[in-house]
């Protein structure tokens, strides 16, 4: 097969007026090989098969998926498909299915000059302990006192339940990619879960984001290079972000609740179930997740209708089942302990995106602003009992 050429009226200078293209593989079975020039470190990965460039035939194959989730896995990279923006320096990071406001939010909130585009798809982030001497760790492998190894996520669960081994051998990288060997007791187990996400005229961005956000039809993709400075967009992709919240969006116009923080149940019921407006289920608001699907639908299945069948919410009692079965997929099982990880780290939150129905609110453009005012209104001090409901979130942002 031919290289496959980007669509694009403009050549790129930095590839000598050559078009962006994506070659072969060097071999079929390949997971990983590098791209065009365009980037010093441009990669591709074999995805879910949507062109004929991503072919995701291989996560068939739990040899080749298992190689590809070992190397994330090596890395400490935990990916979630949502949209981040850094607001003062925090990020905000927003999960949900599709025609829940993702992409809105993201573009929404760079009206404010104290924002930085983070991404818009895909959010790559790293869990971290601070280093008793400074600086913040992320852990890959430990070698407990008795001469356990563990590696991956399954550190961090390690180390919850034996913080009494400090003489165990660490191996860990610093946010600056250097990687070296500590003792557990040199981690200060004490201080919060650490998680890192690795200007034109204001008349005129406003406007475009307008353009973008106030549709009640069409979407659309933006292409901020065009807009915003270069200074306002995370273009080093070693350049950490501290992420500040999280917001699980929906859209239930059957409810009169906008905004609420999730204990860690309520969290992992809302990513397990994944409802979409559309009637149907994403786990993890994830459509493109490379896992054995039914595998996975089946086990949520069984948890909720056991649940079901004693009567008690699923906000309660779909996670400490989970927790405790045997036999579940062990890539749902790993999903899930990282997103119990980030629930530990950072603030998360439920939000409701049906402002229009609000009392006063005369457009969904209004709906929008006041949503965005909500999500970037919620900061460290916002009390950890919050819930606004359409009654009386307007008190909130006043």
């Amino acid at each position: 097969m031919a290289p496959l050429p980007l669509y694009s009226a403009r050549p790129s200078r930095r590839t000598g007026g050559v078009p962006f293209w994506f070659p072969d593989p060097p071999a079929p079975g390949a997971l990983e090989w590098p791209g065009s020039p365009l980037g010093l470190s441009n990669v591709i990965t074999r995805t879910r098969g949507r062109t004929a460039v991503q072919d995701k035939t291989l996560d068939r194959d739990p040899t080749a998926r298992d190689a590809l989730a070992a190397r994330a896995a090596a890395a400490g990279v935990h990916s979630i498909h949502g949209a981040c923006v850094s607001c003062d320096g925090r990020g905000l990071l927003t999960i949900g299915p599709a025609g829940t406001g993702k992409s809105t939010s993201s573009y929404g909130l760079m009206v404010d000059r104290n924002t930085r585009f983070h991404s818009n798809d895909w959010a790559h982030v790293r869990y971290t302990y601070r280093h008793r001497y400074g600086g913040r760790v992320l852990p890959l492998a430990v070698r407990s006192s008795t001469g356990e190894e563990v590696r991956g996520l399954w550190v961090h669960r390690w180390i919850d339940t034996h913080p009494a081994d400090g003489e165990a051998p660490v191996t860990a990288r610093s946010l600056m990619d250097k990687e070296f060997v500590l003792l557990l007791r040199e981690l200060d187990l004490e201080a919060a879960l650490g998680c890192r996400l690795a200007a034109p005229d204001r008349t005129a961005l406003r406007l475009a984001l307008a353009r973008l956000i106030a549709s009640h039809d069409g979407r659309a993709m933006l292409d901020l290079g065009r807009i915003l400075e270069p200074g306002r967009i995370f273009a080093n992709p070693m350049e950490p972000l501290r992420l500040g919240s999280v917001f699980l969006l929906k859209r239930d116009f059957a409810s009169d609740v906008v905004l609420h923080r999730l204990d860690l149940p309520a969290f992992m019921a809302r990513l397990f179930l994944g409802d979409t407006p559309a009637g149907t289920r994403e786990v993890a608001f994830n459509a493109s997740r490379a896992v054995d699907d039914g595998a996975e639908r089946a086990c949520v299945a069984a948890l909720e209708a056991e649940v079901r069948a004693t009567g008690e919410a699923l906000t309660m009692g779909l996670y400490p089942r989970f927790a405790e079965r045997a036999g579940v997929p062990e890539s749902l099982r790993e999903e899930f302990e990282l997103f119990r990880l980030l629930h530990r780290a950072v603030p998360c939150y439920d939000v409701n995106t049906v402002l229009e129905r609000a009392p006063g609110v005369g457009s969904r453009p209004e709906a929008v602003e006041h949503t965005l005012r909500l999500i970037r209104g919620v900061t460290a001090g916002t009390p950890a009992d919050v819930r606004l409901t359409l009654a009386d979130y307007r008190a909130f942002l006043a």
